[in-house]
């Protein structure tokens, strides 16, 4: 996040787990190494546009899955830093469904939030003169908007049962607490000046965190 100095009444690192481990945000698909076999242990859920879905079609049979606001979820691999795609092939050799795959990836989403590699920040001052949290550090931080534990963390954190999420690009996900109605226009202002450079964009249209899951906010409450 850009214009730190804008923002910072005091900044707190939330124990999510902490380790020193420097994870950085690497290219996508680019340069890769030969390909290393199918690991389900080192899946995750990945967030895409849908101009990216070039690269893996649906299947038809759920590896790909609408997520809101034109954005899909696959499934990646962690190949030393890099990411590759998971693909129905992997899937059949390794006899797992697409809803048993994507399960197993969620999980080990949740361990690698957990470790600490993925960072969470809480910040005194955003929006509405409120805090907010910034996740991030890690090319897996959007994709932890679909953790349940990410809900919990932010009410707990915000004072507030209500969550608001962004998803500007792959590297980061803010969270603030729901503002009243017609205020959703400033968090929106917010992000876009603070993350409009980010790489791999997403989207800066809102999501509500429910217990069903994310939900896109398609209209202002």
């Amino acid at each position: 996040m850009k214009s730190h100095g804008l923002l910072v009444a005091a900044v707190i690192l939330i124990g999510v787990g902490c380790n020193s481990n420097d994870s950085k945000s690497p290219p996508e698909n680019s340069k890769m190494p030969p390909q290393t076999a199918f690991d389900m242990g080192r899946c995750y859920p990945y967030v895409v546009p849908k101009d990216y879905l070039q690269h893996q079609p649906d299947d038809g049979k759920g590896l790909v899955r609408p997520f809101g606001h034109g954005l899909f979820v696959l499934l990646v691999q962690d190949q030393d830093g890099l990411v590759q795609n998971v693909t129905p092939d992997d899937l059949a050799a390794a006899k797992l469904t697409a809803d048993v795959a994507h399960e197993k990836a969620l999980a080990n989403l949740e361990k690698l939030f957990s470790s600490g590699q993925i960072k969470a920040m809480k910040y005194e001052k955003g929006p509405h003169e409120r805090p907010f949290i910034l996740v991030g550090e890690h090319w897996a931080a959007a994709a932890c908007i679909m953790l349940a534990r990410v809900r919990s963390f932010a009410q707990k954190s915000l004072g507030q049962d209500d969550i608001v999420a962004s998803i500007p690009h792959r590297d980061v996900m803010l969270l603030f607490p729901k503002p009243a109605k017609g205020a959703l226009g400033e968090i929106r202002k917010f992000v876009v000046e603070h993350e409009s450079e980010g790489r791999k964009p997403l989207t800066f249209e809102p999501f509500e965190l429910t217990e069903k899951g994310p939900m896109a906010v398609v209209k202002e409450p």
